[in-house]
């Protein structure tokens, strides 16, 4: 079982050392590790080139255009059988791999693994470690309706993917947006046959890396539309699958739906109902589910004014 563990270096930081220096060490033998570079990013070069005498390590280079484009290079130039990405100021444990070996050994045919994330802050100390649910061989609903009770579902980083899964229903990142994670992973726990779940957490967040969004910027504004267009990135691409059970979209639907409403409350009061006005055109309360006395209200709630909805909401992000 071989793992290939993607990279993505942001030219802009200087934070991967830690995360090759953990990569180097994995008890774990069989894996690569692909760095995937900007062609013009010298002191990168440098900083990374002593890993290379590691034959397991490579660095691949690409004008760096987003995450996206780099985890999509990355995948190209990939050989593993399972997928793992990592930011470069992320980090692991030495069993890291080891611990993801054993449960897909044990547990064969699965095509997407998660496990849990630890936040740390920039001397490495333990802030939080998340507690999600754990779970063995599931099918994609699920996994999905337990998945979406937890507070880290999006991040791409916190999974491991099989790769003839992800090349069978070409699965990539939509490139030249932000929130990437949001139009991959929903959409990989749909089409994934076989999920898992794990308790263990090697896998660490520097909370001082974590990028910061001011409400009402102009950088808050673009990952709004970002988000929406990964929406209907989705929406297009599973609402006419007969493939999908009507059950299982039915959950996603409401999903995504929710998370792109509520993604409005980055934005300034004065430029919610222009959002408001593109969701009403998507007809997306239509989506949300009402199966529970709390859901019914929050639909009804939505219904009635999205706007005083999501600006209620602002105060509780």
């Amino acid at each position: 079982m071989k793992f290939s563990v993607i990279v993505t270096v942001d030219p802009n930081r200087q934070t991967v050392k830690k995360l090759l220096d953990t990569l180097k060490v994995q008890t774990y033998t069989n894996y690569e590790v692909i760095l995937v570079v900007d062609d013009q990013a010298t002191a990168m070069h440098q900083l990374i080139t002593p890993y290379l005498t590691d034959p397991r390590f490579r660095m691949v280079l690409k004008t760096y255009r987003g995450v996206a484009a780099a985890r999509n290079f990355g995948m190209e130039n990939s050989s593993g059988d399972y997928i793992l990405f990592c930011d470069d100021d992320d980090y692991v444990d030495a069993d890291f791999l080891e611990q993801l070996s054993v449960a897909v050994t044990d547990n064969l045919g699965i095509d997407m693994v998660k496990y849990q994330p630890q936040l740390v802050d920039m001397n490495g100390q333990v802030l939080r470690r998340v507690f999600d649910t754990a779970f063995s061989k599931l099918s994609a609903l699920e996994a999905f309706h337990i998945l979406i009770q937890g507070d880290y579902v999006e991040p791409a980083v916190l999974y491991a993917y099989r790769v003839d899964f992800l090349k069978e229903q070409k699965l990539l990142f939509q490139e030249g947006k932000s929130e990437c994670d949001f139009g991959f992973v929903p959409l990989a726990l749909v089409y994934a046959k076989a999920i898992m779940s794990l308790t263990y957490a090697g896998f660490y967040f520097t909370k001082r890396n974590r990028r910061q969004i001011v409400a009402g910027s102009e950088k808050a504004t673009r990952i709004v539309y970002d988000t929406l267009f990964q929406y209907d990135y989705m929406m297009k691409k599973v609402e006419t699958d007969e493939t999908i059970s009507d059950a299982l979209k039915k959950t996603f639907f409401d999903y995504i739906s929710y998370n792109v409403i509520l993604k409005g409350t980055l934005l300034p009061d004065d430029a919610i109902p222009a959002y408001t006005l593109e969701l009403n055109k998507r007809s997306v309360t239509k989506y949300l589910n009402a199966n529970t006395i709390s859901k019914f209200i929050t639909k009804m709630k939505i219904e009635r004014d999205m706007d005083a909805f999501i600006k209620k909401n602002k105060t509780k992000k």
